[in-house]
């Protein structure tokens, strides 16, 4: 019971500018993650939060941190550009740590090792010349058995 009193007087205090980005990023990531999975919940999140930012901007934004902002060089926190800005370092973020966690780190299993050494050994490569040998023995292989099976209809 205390925490669903807590639950209401939270939603109750919280305001469009905090619930908007939260209601955003979940929409965006379950359609995200309909359509294409976990990189596509990833991505719908990011874009559910941006939209719903910029569908509902932070209004009152205070002149101090416009001119921080504006001497760093980076957009003002609560503007359509910050959003944009920061949902864009977000995706790359995201597609550094996909590197990590989905590319290299199976690398450090020996499964992931072996399938590396696989994948890289140009040993286990087939020239075009094997292959028309290949071809060659089976097309002579098919033809003797035609003959054969000419000869006892015969």
């Amino acid at each position: 019971m205390k925490r669903f009193i807590v639950c209401i007087v939270m939603f109750i205090s919280a305001g469009c500018s905090m619930l908007a980005p939260i209601a955003g990023g979940a929409t965006g990531g379950a359609l995200g993650a309909a359509i294409a999975g976990p990189g596509g919940a990833a991505a719908g999140g990011a874009l559910g939060v941006a939209g719903a930012q910029m569908a509902f901007p932070n209004e009152d934004i205070d002149a101090e941190v416009a001119i921080a902002a504006a001497q760093a060089g980076v957009p003002v926190p609560g503007t359509a550009a910050a959003i944009i800005h920061e949902t864009k370092d977000l995706l790359w973020d995201l597609g550094w740590w996909y590197l990590l966690l989905f590319v290299l780190v199976p690398f450090l299993s020996k499964r992931g090792r072996t399938w590396m050494r696989k994948f890289t050994d140009i040993h286990n490569t087939v020239s075009q010349k094997d292959i028309d040998a290949r071809d060659e023995e089976q097309d002579t292989r098919i033809r003797d058995l035609e003959q054969k099976i000419e000869s006892l209809k015969k």
